[in-house]
C-alpha cells in the first residue's frame, strides 16, 4: 500500500493508493470535464482506491484515454465516466459470466459494458466477482486482450451472444476457413 498523499489539485481527498498513473486522466481537460460534479469525481476516486485495496496486484493505467486496471500486462477491467454513471467494462468473457446477474438486478447494460449510476450505491460485490474471476481466468494469458474461445459461459440469447462474441471464430473454424481459401486459390 502506498502512503496516503493529499490530492492537492482536486480538493482535500486523501488517497490511500498511488493513483498517479491516472493523473493524466484526472488532469486532462476533456476527461476531467466529464467528472465535473465533485461528488461523482470523489465516487470515482473511491472506486479506484477500493479496487486497489481489494486487488493490490492491479496496475492502474490510461489506455485509449480511459482508466484501466491490468495484471501482468493483461487487461482486467476498465471504466468510462459519463455524466450520470460509470460504464464498467470487463473482458467480454467476464461480462458474459455475470450478464444473468446484471439482468436479474435490472442494471442497464450494453453488449460489453454495464452502467453503475452515480445516484445508486455502487455494487462492489458484482465488481469484486468480475475482477476475481477475470484474474483467475487470465492467470496464464500474456496478451492484453483475451482472444480465447467462448465456452461454458452460461445461457445467453444467441443474438446477444453474437454481439458480445463478435466475429470471433473457434480455432477449428479459422483453420477450415483458411483451408477453404487456400483450396479456392489453388483452383
Amino acid at each position: 500500500m502506498m502512503a496516503t498523499a493529499p490530492d492537492s489539485q482536486h480538493g482535500d481527498n486523501l488517497k490511500k493508493f498511488d493513483l498517479s498513473p491516472l493523473a493524466s486522466y484526472f488532469d486532462s481537460i476533456s476527461n476531467f470535464d466529464s467528472i465535473s460534479n465533485d461528488d461523482h469525481r470523489q465516487q470515482f476516486i473511491e472506486l479506484c482506491d477500493w479496487l486497489l485495496e481489494k486487488f493490490p496486484q492491479l496496475e492502474p493505467v490510461i489506455k485509449w484515454n480511459q482508466p484501466m486496471f491490468l495484471h501482468h500486462g493483461t487487461f482486467i477491467i476498465g471504466f468510462t465516466v459519463a455524466t450520470h454513471h460509470i460504464n464498467v467494462g470487463p473482458e467480454p468473457r467476464a461480462f458474459m459470466r455475470v450478464l444473468g446477474e446484471i439482468n436479474t438486478k435490472k442494471i442497464k447494460h450494453g453488449t460489453k459494458t454495464y452502467h453503475q449510476p452515480f445516484d445508486k450505491p455502487f455494487d462492489y460485490a458484482l465488481l469484486e466477482r468480475i475482477v476475481s474471476e477475470t484474474l483467475e481466468d487470465k492467470r496464464e494469458i500474456t496478451s492484453f486482450w483475451d482472444h480465447r474461445e467462448f465456452r461454458d459461459l452460461g445461457e445467453m440469447p444467441q443474438e446477444l451472444r453474437d454481439k458480445v462474441v463478435g466475429n470471433r471464430r473457434s480455432a477449428d473454424e479459422r483453420k477450415a476457413a483458411k483451408a477453404a481459401k487456400a483450396a479456392s486459390k489453388a483452383q
